[in-house]
């Protein structure tokens, strides 16, 4: 070490380490960096080899200091220094090291909050869409029917496809239907009792006969529409058709496939006898339908279908 840079650097590590704790001996001048801590015990160290001390200030120096002399200790102070220098870096290396594991730590856990979230949106979307999907209801009436005609009432009339869905299904035997035609099926289309709708008695409405079910009721096809249904007739209306307004199409079926009045020929497919006002019978099998616009196609009679039997006709069409 020369003595000129020696006394520089002396002159203003004493001044730095004076102002910053003037009233601290050099050895307690500690600040936050390693460098003026040992900048200011060699500072001392130097002092005391170029300026001997009598007795009564070597004593004085010695009590307020450690005697500290020459090369050897510069060389172990800036060894101490070097020490302290590669802690710091240490130090450093640890806190960023210990950011970096904050960090990985919080993407981790971030990562799996997004799958977690991910993955329930996703079971709660395939819940919904499974819940949402509506059952097919399949409704099906035989007017005119007595309680001893089916085979889970009697064994001597055999219907293995109603005695099998009814014993897969729920059979009410508390429970009270009309005894004609027209009442029974008002009041299940409507929920109302037929003399509600001007619709009781012992006789059906006839062909040719001014009656149809009020306007005013509104009919379960059009409350299934109203749920998101489509729906769709087949067989027998018998509920009236004076005027377009009362037709099936017009009461709330997409479709209809089948006859207007209350009775008809299988092969023919004429409505006659007893069931006819005045002679008004005739040809009796129309195929309706609403088409995608909401407008109504109303007595297409069809033709083609006469001479074929009504119960296939009415499968072939189910089955569709």
């Amino acid at each position: 070490m020369r003595a000129g840079q020696t006394n520089k650097d002396i002159s203003a590590c004493n001044k730095n380490t004076t102002q910053s704790s003037p009233n601290k001996l050099p050895s307690e001048r500690h600040d936050q960096s390693c460098g003026i801590t040992a900048c200011a015990d060699v500072a001392v160290a130097i002092e005391t080899s170029d300026s001997p001390l009598d007795e009564d200030q070597e004593t004085d120096a010695s009590r307020r200091s450690p005697r500290l002399w020459g090369p050897e200790w510069i060389r172990k102070r800036f060894k101490s220094y070097e020490k302290c220098r590669t802690s710091s870096k240490d130090q450093d290396k640890k806190s960023s090291g210990s950011s970096l594991s904050q960090l990985h730590k919080f993407l981790v856990v971030f990562v799996v909050v997004i799958l977690i979230a991910t993955t329930a949106l996703l079971c709660w979307h395939f819940l919904r869409k499974k819940t949402d999907k509506k059952p097919h209801v399949l409704l099906l009436i035989a007017d005119d029917l007595g309680w001893a005609d089916v085979g889970w009432h009697s064994s001597d009339i055999l219907t293995p496809t109603l005695t099998k869905l009814a014993r897969n299904g729920t059979i009410l035997n508390h429970f009270y239907s009309q005894p004609i035609c027209t009442a029974s099926r008002a009041a299940l289309l409507s929920g109302r009792y037929p003399f509600k709708l001007g619709l009781q008695g012992s006789r059906p409405i006839l062909a040719g006969a001014p009656g149809s079910l009020p306007l005013t009721s509104k009919l379960l096809p059009e409350l299934m529409k109203d749920a998101g249904y489509r729906t769709h007739m087949i067989g027998k209306w018998h509920l009236g058709f004076e005027t377009i307004r009362h037709t099936p199409v017009m009461r709330g079926f997409d479709t209809f496939f089948g006859f207007y009045n209350g009775m008809q020929d299988y092969y023919t497919h004429t409505t006659s006898g007893f069931d006819v006002v005045d002679g008004l019978g005739g040809y009796d099998m129309r195929r309706d339908y609403m088409d995608s616009d909401g407008n109504p196609h109303i007595n297409n009679i069809l033709w083609g279908d006469k001479g074929k039997y009504n119960t296939f006709l009415f499968t072939e069409e189910a089955i569709k």
